[in-house]
């Protein structure tokens, strides 16, 4: 082949032209190459908006610890993931997946069904693949420790059927899934203001008000074991960060740009560290008196993780976290890995 190319140029070379059969050969050649070529590309267009989420969520990160380290607290004015129903109903998303199935089991509205055709639903798969979210509704303990972060004001998401721009909280609005609750005011206004207190609603991970990890029955995977019942809040435009001007503007994930088609939310998240009457309920819901230990076996690995949770020990301010709207972070799996393997109390 590489003699027949040779032949071709020299031809071009004296005679000014290529001749048709000289073409389709140079065009075959070239087709071959570019089969050969476009899966790299591909991974390395992929793999270039991986380090845009995790170089985003370092930023986030470096600007949060800087900001505890300064205030001993959070940022306040961040999102509450929840959305109302018309009835101004908090919504639990666990009742919208398919428990037997822990990678594509939505089944309504609120979790991307991959399925373009249907519209966009709020979040990603991915994020509650990875988080397996759940509604808790705060009591006045746990408020008031949310409040002592520093968060005493959040905004509920409320995506709902008159919401026609996302602006900077999420991506373009196009379709949206038929099932999105339609507006009601003053019942479920998108991102209604609301003061954090007993009753306010949040998503957190892998726990809920009736919803748990259970190794014998669905959910048994997640990506993100040790984050088991910290709450989820969104960093929006309305944040205090952007506010202040520590950023200038609500990040959006390139992965879930891409996937625009898909669902709604595309904001960075901050992983509160988990609340001490939460860790309460987490101990009451597995029958513990004093703590529970959740044992995690990685699938892929083998790896053992244990995960303590005792009865009033909350984390310290500097333990928070970070997702994407995908449910990922820097150095961490990309795909919920850990099983639930064992349940002891104590």
């Amino acid at each position: 082949m590489k003699e027949r190319v040779r032949k071709v140029f020299r031809r071009l070379k004296g005679q000014g032209g290529f001749t048709l059969i000289e073409l389709l050969i140079v065009i075959a050649i070239m087709g071959f190459l570019i089969a050969m070529i476009a899966p790299r590309l591909a991974k390395v267009a992929s793999g270039a908006s991986d380090t845009v989420c995790d170089t985003n969520q370092m930023r986030l990160r470096q600007v949060l610890a800087a900001y505890t380290e300064k205030t001993g607290q959070l940022p306040n004015y961040l999102t509450s993931l929840v959305c109302h129903d018309d009835a101004g109903k908090a919504v639990d998303p666990s009742t919208q997946w398919d428990m037997t199935k822990e990678e594509d089991g939505s089944k309504g509205w609120y979790i991307d069904n991959n399925n373009k055709v249907d519209g966009q639903e709020v979040l990603s798969k991915d994020f509650y693949a990875m988080t397996k979210l759940g509604l808790l509704t705060l009591d006045q303990a746990a408020a008031d420790e949310l409040r002592a972060l520093g968060i005493s004001k959040i905004y509920y998401l409320n995506v709902n059927q008159d919401v026609k721009a996302m602006e900077y909280i999420g991506n373009e609005v196009k379709k949206l899934n038929e099932g999105i609750p339609k507006h009601v005011a003053g019942k479920n206004d998108f991102m209604q203001e609301d003061d954090v207190k007993a009753g306010t609603a949040v998503l957190a991970v892998g726990f809920g008000d009736n919803h748990k990890l259970d190794p014998t029955a669905g959910p048994k995977k997640i990506g993100h074991p040790d984050r088991i019942g910290c709450i989820v809040l969104g960093v929006g435009p309305n944040s205090e960060l952007v506010r202040e001007g520590q950023i200038q503007h609500a990040g959006l994930c390139p992965n879930g740009i891409k996937r625009g088609d898909h669902f709604l939310y595309n904001n960075y998240n901050i992983v509160v560290p988990r609340l001490a009457s939460v860790a309460d309920k987490i101990v009451a819901a597995y029958g513990g008196t004093n703590g529970v230990k959740l044992t995690f076996k990685n699938e892929e690995t083998g790896e053992t993780k244990i995960v303590d949770i005792a009865k009033g020990q909350g984390e310290e301010v500097w333990q928070f976290t970070t997702f994407c709207p995908e449910g990922c972070n820097p150095m961490a799996a990309d795909r919920p890995v850990w099983v639930l393997d064992k349940v002891e109390t104590y």
